[in-house]
C-alpha cells in the first residue's frame, strides 16, 4: 500500500484523477493507494496522519508519500519538483534515507507554522515535519518520501487554486514515475 498525504484538496485532485481513486470514509483509495487530505498546518497534519494510520495500519512493506506545494528561494524555478532529503523544524533536523535512484533535484525542507513572506535558505512548507513525526511511529524512515513542487518564492498570497492544480498536474508524470520506481524497488526487496 502507498499512503499519500496532501494538505489541500486542490493538490489531491490530479492524483485522484490519475489513479482513479474513490472516496471511502473520508479518504481516497484504490487497491494500491490510500490518500488523505490533511488541511494546512502542523496540527492538522499531525491529526490527519494519526487518522490515516488508525484507519489502515501499515504493513512492513508499505510506503508513505507527502506530496504538495512549497515556497522556495529564488534559485528554485516555479514548478520544480523536489525530493526532500532533510526535514527541519525549529531546532530539529531529520535526514531522510533516499535509497532510490532518481533524476530529480533534492532539497532540505523547513516546516513552519505560518505562510512565509520572509526568505529562507531552504524550501518551506507547513506540514512535512508533522507528518514525519507522527508517521515515524508507524512506518520506517526509509519508507517515507517527501515530494514538493515549488509554488512561490515566499509570496504565498500569489497562489490561487488554478495555479496550485496546474503545478501538481504538470508534474503528475514525474510523480507517477517516482512512485513506480518505489514500487519496483519494493518488489525487488520482497523477492
Amino acid at each position: 500500500m502507498i499512503y499519500i498525504i496532501v494538505a489541500l484538496s486542490i493538490e489531491a485532485k490530479p492524483l485522484i484523477h490519475h489513479y482513479k481513486l474513490q472516496k471511502e470514509e473520508g479518504f481516497f483509495c484504490n487497491k494500491e493507494i490510500l490518500l488523505c487530505i490533511s488541511q494546512v498546518g502542523f496540527n492538522n497534519a499531525l491529526t490527519a496522519t494519526q487518522k490515516l494510520f488508525s484507519y489502515k495500519k501499515p504493513q512492513k512493506e508499505d510506503i508513505l508519500l507527502n506530496i504538495g506545494l512549497c515556497g522556495a528561494p529564488l534559485g528554485y524555478k516555479i514548478g520544480s519538483l523536489l525530493i526532500i532529503d532533510t526535514l527541519l523544524h525549529q531546532s530539529q533536523v531529520q535526514k531522510l534515507s533516499l535509497h532510490v535512484n532518481h533524476s530529480f533535484q533534492t532539497s532540505s525542507l523547513t516546516t513552519v507554522d505560518t505562510a512565509q513572506s520572509n526568505s529562507y535558505k531552504t524550501a518551506v512548507d507547513m506540514e512535512a515535519f508533522a507528518i514525519f513525526h507522527t508517521a515515524s511511529k508507524f512506518i520506517a524512515i526509509e519508507k517515507m518520501f517527501f515530494i514538493k513542487i515549488v509554488s512561490d518564492h515566499f509570496q504565498p498570497h500569489t497562489l490561487d487554486k488554478n495555479l496550485a492544480y496546474g503545478l501538481i498536474n504538470k508534474q503528475i508524470k514525474n510523480i507517477t514515475s517516482f512512485i513506480s520506481t518505489l514500487q519496483r524497488n519494493q518488489q525487488c526487496q520482497q523477492q
